[in-house]
């Protein structure tokens, strides 16, 4: 009886390990986009750090963000001076300090178009983007840490790109479940200079409505 006992001890055990594995293997990087682009609206906290090579220097800020699935990514940093920056695959909108609106057509910069779609697609979960232009390396680290590692696969983009780093907060289903719940806790741009642009994103809440005012810095009228 004791022995019994121990045995069914045992496969209980192991049969939750084997479905903790069976669930590992079904998180994917192609998954964990599905499941970004899965949301309409993305809200949050940032704190972003620019590390500078030649001078050795951290530039560092923070605020709050929006990310649209359909739309882009809108940064508003309120530390140190309060400045709003709109990020689409097209143009870049950015607001200084005098509410001055500066609009960056990506047609007429071809390096700058690039940056902005890939960075738009990352957030956004924008898989087909990201599969034709990188590498990807996307690998379990711990718990619910998962790391995505893309290498840029076009010699125009290995000019002003080394790599982008992922970590992300990936849930694991149940049996039942159906997307996998994500989030972008750090996305890290590497230049071939060792320039670093890094991001930290925490406090992220979901809608499927722009506010009014975020609505005016999607459009360049």
């Amino acid at each position: 009886m004791k022995n019994r006992k121990i045995f069914i001890t045992l496969f209980i055990l192991l049969s939750g390990l084997v479905f903790a594995q069976e669930n590992t293997d079904k998180v994917t990087f192609k998954k964990v986009c599905e499941s970004l682009s899965s949301k309409e609206i993305t809200r949050g906290n940032f704190e972003l750090e620019r590390y500078i090579d030649k001078s050795k220097r951290a530039l560092k800020s923070s605020g709050s963000f929006t990310i649209s699935a359909k739309d882009g990514i809108i940064w508003f940093t309120e530390k140190p001076v309060e400045t709003v920056m709109a990020v689409t695959e097209k143009y870049m909108i950015q607001v200084q300090p005098n509410g001055k609106k500066i609009t960056t057509d990506a047609s007429n910069n071809k390096t700058f178009g690039q940056i902005a779609n890939i960075t738009s697609s990352v957030f956004t979960g924008n898989y087909e983007v990201l599969e034709n232009n990188f590498d990807i390396v996307f690998s379990k680290q711990e718990k619910t840490i998962w790391k995505a590692v893309l290498t840029p696969k076009d010699d125009s983009l290995k000019a002003f790109i080394e790599n982008v780093t992922l970590l992300l907060d990936v849930t694991l289903p149940n049996e039942n479940a159906g997307v996998f719940n994500v989030k972008i806790t750090v996305f890290e741009m590497a230049t071939p200079s060792k320039d670093k642009t890094t991001y930290k994103l925490s406090s992220q809440s979901y809608s499927d409505t722009l506010s009014e005012n975020e609505k005016t810095f999607f459009t360049t009228k």
